[in-house]
């Protein structure tokens, strides 16, 4: 890693979102990752893309608001347009009177 200073960003607190149609929205606390990662992430300022503020009325911020809160779990329902995984088709029998 280089020398810290304009050329880095230093992060605490990092969050990030997981979908998926069968747990919905998920916001993730970093830290919790198999490879036990630890407070700050470091990046190079060369890797980012956008920095992206947030209105206070919107749901990731109010996720964080949770869970910082101690409201668990932080998660968010699956969308409207998922619908349930329907059972498989049974397989066509034979009519007993033929």
């Amino acid at each position: 890693m280089g020398k810290q200073g304009t050329d880095w960003f230093v992060l605490s607190d990092v969050f990030y979102l997981s979908t998926s149609e069968q747990s919905g929205t998920q916001l993730i606390k970093r830290g919790s990752e198999a490879q036990g990662p630890k407070e700050p992430m470091i990046i190079s300022r060369a890797q980012v893309l956008c920095i992206e503020n947030m209105r206070d009325d919107s749901d990731v911020v109010k996720l964080i608001q949770r869970f910082k809160s101690a409201q668990l779990p932080v998660t968010t329902p699956p969308p409207p347009s998922a619908a349930p995984a329907s059972p498989a088709p049974s397989t066509p029998r034979p009519s007993p009177t033929r």
